[in-house]
């Protein structure tokens, strides 16, 4: 779980730095983050490489959010949720598409929501 954890967070967040610092397309840092990562699993030879591989690619798909949607507080959270969700939904749905998208989807989904939350808060205090 703690390689997880090291895994999915170092893919988003360059995921998210090369979205706002360069001009390259999302696919494209996307793409490029899971084939370098994956050829650091084949070279190192780590165990149980699919489910690293599926891993990483939902990592860069939460990485590929809009940049105007994530702010600098929901990058940790991204970080931490991405992992979490994508362990308990990895048994349920273990085919490619399945858990990466889906954990994908609700990490991203549950990311808008606390962001809506903490603007309502920030909303209701100043009324």
């Amino acid at each position: 779980m703690v390689l997880s954890f090291i895994i999915s967070s170092f893919i988003i967040f360059i995921s998210i730095f090369l979205q706002r610092k360069t001009n390259f397309s999302v696919v494209q840092i996307s793409s490029s983050c899971t084939l370098i990562a994956g050829l650091i699993i084949l070279v190192f030879k780590i165990d149980n490489p699919s489910y690293y591989l599926q891993l990483i690619f939902g990592a860069s798909f939460v990485g590929m959010t809009d940049k105007s949607h994530t702010t600098k507080k929901l990058i940790p959270f991204l970080v931490v949720s991405y992992p979490i969700i994508f362990k308990f939904v990895y048994p349920i749905l273990p085919i490619q598409g399945g858990a990466l998208g889906f954990s994908a989807f609700l990490c991203v989904l549950c990311s808008f929501m606390l962001k809506k939350l903490i603007l309502d808060k920030k909303l209701l205090k100043k009324v």
